[in-house]
């Protein structure tokens, strides 16, 4: 990775006599972190792999949908982490409301104007 992202877990890691933040744990939302997916060893971490020189001796929390239950696993794996998993709301369509719908039509209505011209 990049030195600014390692950086920035040792940042995060560091105490403030350190000149770092001193944080007590990490904390992982969504899927598809950045921390699981660098270069080590697919099975397991050595203490030589990126996961573990980054995330040091910090506690990974890591806050994972639980409708992906393969991804959150190597989450855990190779992370560390301590998975708190959600389920994911529903969706649905939003749709336009208050002054976004009247801008639609006003939008429309200068479309339709500038096509005549």
């Amino acid at each position: 990775p990049h030195p600014q992202y390692v950086a920035f877990y040792k940042y995060l890691e560091n105490s403030q006599k350190e000149g770092g933040f001193g944080a007590d744990a990490v904390v992982h939302f969504g899927m598809h972190g950045t921390e699981e997916w660098l270069p080590g060893t697919p099975l397991g971490n050595t203490g030589e792999c990126w996961p573990d020189i980054l995330t040091g001796s910090l506690p990974n929390v890591y806050i994972y949908a639980a409708n992906n239950p393969s991804e959150s696993l190597l989450a855990k794996r190779r992370g560390y982490g301590t998975l708190v998993s959600h389920n994911v709301p529903p969706y649905s369509r939003a749709g336009l409301y208050k002054e976004l719908l009247s801008m639609r039509g006003l939008l429309a209505d200068y479309e339709e104007t500038a096509a005549r011209e």
